[in-house]
């Protein structure tokens, strides 16, 4: 077994989960809406609907909720926030205002 290999694997492995959404292409256009939405039916009946009045995620707002898999839902001053990665929470967190600011303006937008 080639151990040099695993470990360069596992180390590039690694640090594509640690670039989280960063890495990934826009989705922007309505190709893949049946594979979002297939996504977006795994949320909660709750949830579903604003998931999909928010349309995109709050941080990386070029990025379709449901196109890296279920959205993670945040509680941000009492709202809910939908993101399309783990790799956004820290920066929804930080600035809760202009977070919740976003989920707003992408609401209006998707109309």
């Amino acid at each position: 077994m080639n151990w040099k290999l695993l470990t360069a694997n596992g180390i590039l492995a690694g640090l594509l989960v640690l670039a989280g959404c960063q890495s990934q292409a826009p989705t922007t256009t309505t190709s893949g809406d049946g594979a979002v939405q297939a996504t977006l039916s795994k949320l909660g009946d709750a949830d579903r609907p604003l998931a999909e009045a928010q349309r995109f995620c709050a941080v990386q707002t070029h990025q379709r909720l449901g196109s890296m898999g279920v959205p993670l839902k945040l509680d941000v001053q009492g709202q809910p926030v939908f993101l399309c990665c783990k790799g956004c929470e820290r920066k929804a967190l930080s600035d809760p205002q202009a977070t919740l600011s976003r989920v707003e303006q992408l609401k209006t937008q998707s109309k």
